[in-house]
């Protein structure tokens, strides 16, 4: 009887998700493939001999009427994307789409056997989180990326880690946890696999390409160049931090930080990078374990200078881990007022957000920072969750009563 209630309750789960969440997205897909015709494009530049990293020839190589933009991804992402190139670009692009929602399932499973949220905290997590639909509205990859890194951190896997950071530079940070607490297998494991993606693809991708990615393109992330990205940093739809400063310290254009505003930035974020590693220097049970993960996914988020609504997928095992931590007592009851608007702010349809500020252009400015906020809320509750669970178990350790000779005290039932 139990196993059959079960059953109905995964199955109207399921269908609550799909007719919520799913098919509204696929319903409003793109004509043009919007991001996904930069990956496919550059993947056929790269096929014909030709550089990815050259706007022009991609601009060339693009279907008529199809709008690219500049190609940023590490070198071994192309023989990744390889099939994009292959396939066409309707057919891949909606092949995309079911990619990220597939492995949005993935990622749901992780979080449930890491650390048990309660299965209708999913079911809302899927339905709700927008940015997860928007991705794949996209042509993104941004879902495939996510369950990489959950997968990673829930196994201490530096090889999976690896993996998404050859798809996208940012999870590389996500490694922090492993390098404070001294746990250089995962680290190592880590930088073996990614230095040896680079050396398989050498058949393929020449040494000449890499180096042109690491030495050219590369270093313009810092200053928001993107390599020749023509879309400002102060577009209302960029919710990094970068973007705030930029407003406060103007750069030379809109192209690039002022020097203040980039140091700036690196300060805040180094600080809280280093504050999460102390947190990491003590081991956790599984629900501070993804607390400081949510925290540490939270700060990769907002790092680059250009965060926009796709990348607020990942955010997801944040919000998910600051739940469970308050459906759990880790947190206070209280900090669902904190929890609750700042989810609402996250998974605001851009098209509700772009409403908003033109219904209220007297709180544009507010409306404009509302994700960033939320973004900022979520990384600080489960940064508050993984101390308290520190403390916690600290506190259990010390008032754990002696094993008697009669044997050691029963287990707690709960």
């Amino acid at each position: 009887m139990r196993h059959r209630t079960r059953s109905i309750a995964a199955f109207l789960a399921l269908g609550t998700w799909i007719l919520v969440a799913v098919l509204p997205a696929w319903r409003r897909l793109f004509p043009d493939t919007r991001d996904y015709a930069t990956f496919a494009t550059a993947v056929q530049v790269w096929q014909r001999g030709g550089d990815p990293y050259d706007m022009s020839a991609l601009v060339a190589a693009a279907p008529p009427g199809t709008t690219v933009y500049p190609f940023f991804y590490p070198p071994p992402a192309l023989p990744l994307l390889a099939w994009t190139g292959v396939l066409p670009l309707e057919t891949g692009y909606r092949l995309m789409f079911w990619l990220n929602e597939l492995a949005l399932g993935g990622v749901l499973w992780i979080l449930w056997r890491w650390f048990r949220p309660p299965p209708w905290l999913l079911v809302v997590a899927a339905c709700t989180w927008t940015p997860v639909g928007w991705s794949g509205r996209l042509g993104q990859v941004n879902v495939v990326v996510l369950l990489l890194c959950v997968a990673a951190m829930w196994r201490s896997r530096g090889s999976l880690l690896a993996a998404a950071a050859v798809i996208k530079m940012s999870p590389a940070l996500l490694a922090a946890r492993w390098v404070a607490r001294g746990r250089w297998r995962p680290v190592a494991g880590a930088i073996v696999t990614a230095m040896g993606a680079h050396l398989a693809v050498l058949p393929w991708v020449p040494l000449a390409l890499q180096r042109r990615f690491y030495l050219e393109v590369l270093p313009q992330f810092a200053s928001g160049a993107y390599n020749g990205l023509d879309v400002p940093i102060g577009l209302p739809a960029n919710h990094s931090l970068a973007n705030l400063l930029d407003q406060v310290w103007p750069g030379p254009d809109a192209h690039h930080l002022s020097s203040t505003a980039a140091t700036v930035t690196r300060v805040l974020l180094v600080g809280g990078l280093l504050g999460l590693s102390g947190l990491a220097r003590r081991r956790m049970a599984p629900m501070g374990e993804a607390l400081l993960a949510g925290a540490l996914l939270v700060l990769m988020t907002i790092a680059p200078v250009f965060t926009y609504e796709h990348h607020f997928v990942f955010l997801l095992p944040a919000a998910v881990a600051a739940a469970t931590a308050s459906h759990h007592r880790v947190l206070p009851r209280s900090a669902l007022l904190l929890l609750v608007p700042a989810w609402a702010a996250v998974v605001l349809p851009i098209e509700e957000f772009r409403h908003l500020q033109r219904t209220w252009p007297e709180a544009a400015a507010y409306i404009r920072e509302s994700k960033l906020a939320g973004a900022l809320i979520l990384g600080l509750l489960c940064a508050w969750g993984a101390a308290r669970c520190r403390e916690e178990e600290t506190a259990g350790r010390r008032s754990r009563p002696p094993t008697s000779a009669a044997g050691p005290p029963r287990r707690d039932p709960r």
